[in-house]
């Protein structure tokens, strides 16, 4: 026989069960749970906006109890991971430090819940923490497409953060050969059409993306 038990904020009782069978599935993460027998050291985390792979934070997890407390499993879904295993065995008033990485897979906005799940044969709390990150990618004009180039140029840019977009051609001596507003764009990649003028001359060109201060710059071969 085997009881489970869930518990208020407060620590009393709010549910026990018992059972025979040798094994039981339980969810019960209906909201964020608080048990008094640890702590966490934040209710959430921000990993902000990430720029390329992966980025870490550390959470603390603290045993507030005057006997051992033993964290059995994290449950926590992608594009979140914790990097430490478990279980981790906490000494009365110990804490251990765990890593928890966001790995964007997408562009844009994710929102996650980690829930640190400790417990015994016949008891199992948790405590939760909130978690957002944002997929995006640096600042970039990463190529253009054909180059040498005889009419219509395809540039491919990468913004970090929403914003205006300006596109400048320039020939060698520095002049505007073309200016294109692009208007407001959303963060990611983007490709843009630049169409040479048939009385533009064969030679070398500039193409200057600039947004929210910052400008990257590529050059075009241009025949005819």
């Amino acid at each position: 026989a085997a009881k489970l038990t869930e518990l208020h904020a407060d620590g009393s009782k709010a549910l026990e069960v018992g059972f025979q069978a040798p094994s039981i599935s339980y969810r019960a993460f209906r909201a964020s749970w608080r048990t008094t027998q640890f702590s966490l050291s934040a209710d959430s985390l921000d990993f902000s906006a990430v720029v390329g792979d992966s980025v870490a934070h550390n959470l603390t997890i603290r045993n507030t109890m005057t006997r051992s407390v033993t964290i059995k499993r994290f449950v926590i879904s992608a594009p979140f991971a914790v990097q430490n295993p478990a279980p981790i065995v906490l000494a009365p008033g110990a804490a251990s430090t765990i890593q928890v990485k966001f790995l964007p897979a997408i562009l844009g906005p994710s929102l996650g819940r980690l829930y640190v799940v400790a417990g015994n044969d016949t008891e199992l709390v948790a405590q939760s923490a909130a978690l957002h990150g944002v997929g995006t990618t640096e600042f970039a004009l990463h190529g253009v497409s054909p180059n040498p180039v005889s009419d219509v140029a395809r540039l491919q840019f990468s913004l970090p953060a929403a914003a205006d977009v300006r596109l400048t051609v320039l020939d060698l001596q520095g002049r505007k050969v073309a200016v294109m507003a692009l208007g407001f764009q959303e963060v990611g990649s983007h490709v843009v059409s630049w169409t040479a003028p048939p009385r533009l001359p064969a030679g070398l060109y500039f193409a200057r993306i600039e947004s929210a201060g910052r400008a990257a710059v590529r050059s075009i071969v241009l025949l005819r």
